[in-house]
């Protein structure tokens, strides 16, 4: 893997965010690279309170399909023909997003959540990204969404 690596400076002002993604599969020794430098962003008390879950391919769809039916619930006619192409597009572009990292991270102690310290790795996934000539996105998910507790409704980070 021959990329030129960014100064930090470089890295940080020309990051975006953009929701396209090549379709090129991104090297598993470049997953790593970015999880072994995640595990190095400053955490309370060095509890390292974080977990990283990489997405397989089975793994996604069923993301997908589960990114699905919480937007399909919130709707007043899900069964309406005009908002079937909005759902298959949360299927079509989470399944062909080329890596998915969901974050969680448990609190160290109950009533402390780990939102600081999940928008910290991810940052740091994102900048790390982009030294690396990669693109990222990241998604906060829906709050709302009973399955999602507090510590982890802060987590998903997409690269």
């Amino acid at each position: 893997m021959q990329t030129r690596q960014m100064t930090v400076l470089e890295a940080i002002t020309t990051r975006r965010s953009i929701p396209q993604f090549k379709t090129d599969p991104v090297p598993k020794e470049l997953i790593q690279r970015l999880l072994d430098v995640a595990v190095w962003v400053p955490n309370h008390r060095l509890t390292d309170p974080w977990q990283f879950h990489v997405l397989g391919e089975k793994t996604k769809r069923k993301f997908a399909e589960t990114r699905r039916d919480f937007r399909n619930i919130s709707l007043p006619n899900p069964d309406a023909p005009e908002v079937q192409p909005a759902l298959q597009k949360i299927i079509d572009d989470t399944v062909n997003t080329p890596v998915i990292i969901i974050v969680t991270a448990r609190a160290h102690r109950p009533g402390v959540a780990g939102g600081e310290l999940l928008g910290n790795i991810r940052g740091g996934l994102c900048v790390h990204a982009r030294s690396l000539g990669r693109g990222s996105w990241h998604v906060l998910p829906d709050r709302s969404d009973p399955t999602i507790s507090p510590t982890a409704a802060d987590a998903e980070s997409r690269g």
